[in-house]
């Protein structure tokens, strides 16, 4: 009997793990496609993988679109170019309300002439399907306060890093 409640329990665990670890996969998985929308001036993709309640107080889809096409155009006008944005590992899953929450860092690589330059970006990843699906927010300008303006599930448990600025690389 013991053997059978000690099997059970490691089953338990095991079960749990492999869910978080397929939670992970799926939120760098949702993160890369969330980059690659944004890379290739897909806004209308890029927009859908927002977290909704930000779309939402932006004024919707059509207006966020509009907003990260400006970003984009803005940015890009002065002569910067993104080269490439990568997710790393992110941090603890967390619940709030009903929806999951993490912080995935995020490597972004842009070019201004000849220069290079590289910084971790955070992003506040979201989903509200047991993580099958993650949409994301960028962080920067946002503090642990404001964010939870846009994304009421948000509890502040998980630490929101200091933005970062970008470096030189060579």
């Amino acid at each position: 009997m013991r053997r059978k409640l000690y099997m059970v329990f490691i089953f338990g665990i095991l079960s749990l793990h492999v869910h978080a670890q397929s939670q992970v996969e799926n939120m760098i998985r949702d993160a890369k496609k969330y980059n690659a929308a944004y890379l290739a001036n897909d806004f209308e993709l890029f927009t859908d993988m927002i977290i909704p309640s930000v779309v939402k107080l932006a004024g919707g889809k059509e207006r966020m679109v509009k907003i990260s096409k400006e970003h984009y155009h803005t940015m890009t006008a002065n002569g910067m170019k993104y080269i490439s944005i990568t997710p790393k590992k992110p941090s603890k899953i967390m619940l709030g309300g009903e929806d999951l929450h993490a912080i995935i860092p995020q490597h972004v690589i842009t070019k201004i002439g000849e220069d290079k330059f590289a910084r971790i970006a955070y992003y506040l990843a979201n989903s509200n399907d047991e993580g099958e699906t993650w949409t994301f927010v960028d962080l920067d300008p946002y503090d642990a306060e404001s964010i939870k303006i846009f994304v009421p599930s948000f509890t502040g448990d998980l630490e929101i890093p200091p933005v970062e600025y970008a470096q030189k690389i060579k």
